[in-house]
């Protein structure tokens, strides 16, 4: 794909500054028009100052943002043909493709951590661990991708919805990422403790933690509003599943103190998992933001229920 901001790069900082001077002057030249009442009685003097700005921006190297303001309508799908639209279309579709690997990397790690917990496997602890650093490259990717399409293609309606959409979801698979880590990080330091049984409810407990997140992001594939409320509604089973097994863990420490170091372990992935739910939530929100072009956050429609403190 060709580069798409050909000014910004290596060597290219006094093209930049030299751009932002001739914008500086040209607005004070603009404004010294329309102060004087000249800018609708003398075209020519308009279409100068026009010419003048065009020259400078392209001059250094600031020719790209320009295009692509002027193509902002069709990148908006009012009828546009020709080149920028495939490079929009190209772009939009990467950012979707680019969420999905990010989607399933993070699907990945939970379960494996979860497995890490449940099977007293340190190895697959250690890959959950050790591929952490890309989830964390895969958010900025998307990151800065979201920004790119921003800057240049200037989407509005659905499309700025799912820019904007993608962008929060990301930040919240990362953090789901983190938490993966942390899990995996105690599935280690249980591994490496004697056995002991685990609480009877920590396998529904994780099962219905990863349920949430992959229907989260399914109801983002799909545009399906009614799914993701549904997520918002189950988010207050997993956590009722969270606190019975921390009642299990925390009778088992009382009752033998040889319980007590591995308990604490274990009560710390009970929390992760609430997190996960608590996380699945906020993914499931932001699909319906992106299907309606409404905000559930913090005020809650009659398809969800009230968010348990």
């Amino acid at each position: 794909m060709e580069p798409v901001v050909e000014s910004v790069g290596a060597g290219s900082r006094s093209s930049a500054e030299a751009g932002l001077s001739i914008l500086a002057v040209a607005g004070a030249v603009a404004g010294a028009v329309a102060g004087a009442g000249l800018g609708g009685a003398d075209p020519a003097l308009t279409g100068s100052l026009g010419t003048m700005l065009g020259s400078g921006l392209a001059a250094a190297g600031w020719g790209v943002v320009g295009r692509a303001a002027r193509r902002a309508p069709a990148a908006a799908g009012t009828g546009g043909t020709g080149m920028d639209d495939r490079r929009w279309f190209a772009e939009l579709e990467g950012v979707d493709a680019d969420f999905r690997r990010m989607a399933a990397e993070v699907e990945g790690a939970l379960a494996g951590a979860v497995r890490a917990v449940l099977d007293r496997d340190p190895e697959s602890a250690a890959r959950v661990l050790d591929r952490e650093p890309e989830v964390d490259e895969m958010e900025c990717r998307i990151e800065d991708r979201c920004y790119r399409i921003l800057l240049l293609f200037h989407p509005v309606a659905r499309d700025l919805r799912q820019v904007t959409a993608v962008s929060r979801m990301t930040a919240e698979l990362e953090r789901i990422g983190d938490i993966a880590a942390r899990v995996a990080g105690r599935a280690s330091a249980l591994a490496a403790l004697p056995p002991r049984p685990l609480p009877a409810g920590l396998a529904p407990l994780a099962g219905a933690a990863a349920g949430l997140v992959h229907a989260a992001v399914d109801s983002y594939h799909r545009r399906d509003p009614a799914a993701a409320r549904g997520v918002c509604r189950a988010r207050n089973e997993v956590v009722g599943l969270g606190e019975a097994v921390a009642g299990e863990v925390v009778a088992a420490m009382k009752a033998d103190p040889a319980a007590v170091e591995p308990g604490l372990n274990l009560l710390a992935v009970a929390q992760g998992l609430r997190r996960v739910a608590e996380r699945a939530t906020n993914l499931a929100e932001d699909a319906v933001f992106l299907a309606e072009g409404r905000s559930i956050r913090h005020h809650w429609d009659t398809g969800c229920l009230a968010r348990a403190e």
